[in-house]
């Protein structure tokens, strides 16, 4: 399945060379980004969030996978959707999905709180379609395992994390 970008020309310019000009006045490259687990990133318009996302995002070491989290503000699909293979369409470029990654994280997410394999419900979410830009322009070669979040209890959370982090161990 190829996702088309949902918010391009709203949150973000959506013409290639205008993104990569925007970007470039966010991310300030430094001397030796850190190894992290995890970051947390803004999702708004990049006129309201793309100084505090440049601002991360310049502090990391972006790795050729990233899994993605993010809520699903229309609650359209499953409560933990997991896009598992296809394209993301970006004005940077296509993004493919880490499928061998998406599969593993589906094979240990079999109890309690289940990942699932559902696509559409990122098909119009902003959340995660709003990293991607930040994290193409550092890493071009990007691959992502996008996962949205909705309605879902503490709990359910950490289950959630634990999952990941079996699907990751397992995967590497």
């Amino acid at each position: 399945m190829s996702r088309i970008p949902a918010v391009a020309n709203m949150f973000y310019p959506g013409d290639k060379a205008r993104l990569k000009e925007q970007l470039s006045t966010f991310v300030k490259p430094v001397p030796e980004p850190r190894k992290v687990l995890a970051a947390i990133s803004p999702h708004a318009g990049y006129i309201y969030s793309g100084s505090v996302a440049g601002a991360v995002f310049s502090q990391i070491r972006i790795p050729n996978t990233v899994v993605i989290l993010g809520p699903n503000h229309r609650g359209i699909g499953a409560s933990i959707a997991l896009s598992a293979s296809g394209i993301w369409d970006m004005p940077l470029g296509p993004v493919p999905i880490n499928q061998a990654l998406a599969e593993s994280i589906l094979k240990v997410s079999t109890s309690g709180v289940k990942i699932e394999d559902d696509p559409e419900a990122n098909v119009m979410e902003h959340s995660i379609e709003v990293q991607v830009p930040f994290l193409q322009f550092l890493r071009p070669e990007l691959k992502i395992v996008p996962i949205a979040a909705s309605h879902v209890t503490y709990d359910a959370c950490k289950e959630i994390g634990r999952a990941l982090v079996q699907a990751i161990k397992d995967y590497g």
